[in-house]
């Protein structure tokens, strides 16, 4: 694909116009008012995006996620419980834990979680958006016989990734 020459206004409206009306809605009621007035006219406006520019933005804005750590109000990593430092995973530290998760199922993250001690689960749900928090934690997650190979298995690719 060839790298398209947008500027930052229109991004963002690609995306916007790309959710939806409800969920870019719902975006633009976390903005201050005038704002999500000024951005709702723009969108009034905006013709609507090929698809060959929705996929560029949401191309860029993954390669941007996946590069970005999550930010935390945390000035420094807490002491890795020992229960945790048994693996690779838990010796991960959670803004990358929190990256690496991001895409996956919400049953994913809470089979991770279920290896973590309570106090760093605790933390790690501290870094989430309140509603991948309540994904993951609405997850029950059930010790199986295959559990702890599976388990041994991620902390390989994790281990691999560096």
């Amino acid at each position: 694909m060839v790298a398209m020459q947008l500027k930052g206004r229109e991004k963002a409206l690609i995306f916007l116009s790309a959710l939806g009306d409800e969920v870019s809605g719902k975006v633009l009621d976390c903005l201050p008012e005038s704002l999500a007035l000024k951005i709702t006219r723009e969108l009034n406006n905006f013709k609507k995006p090929s698809p060959e520019a929705v996929a560029f933005v949401l191309k860029e804005l993954t390669r941007f996620a996946l590069n970005q750590p999550p930010e935390t109000p945390r000035l420094k990593e807490p002491e890795v419980d020992p229960a945790d430092a048994a693996s690779e995973v838990g010796r991960k530290p959670l803004p990358e834990l929190a990256a690496l998760l991001q895409n996956e199922i919400p049953q994913t993250a809470a089979f991770v979680l279920s290896y973590m001690s309570a106090g760093r689960q605790k933390d790690y749900y501290e870094i989430l958006s309140p509603g991948r928090r309540s994904d993951v934690k609405q997850c029950a997650v059930e010790k199986l016989p295959w559990s702890d190979s599976l388990f041994a298995l991620l902390n390989e690719q994790v281990k691999a990734r560096g």
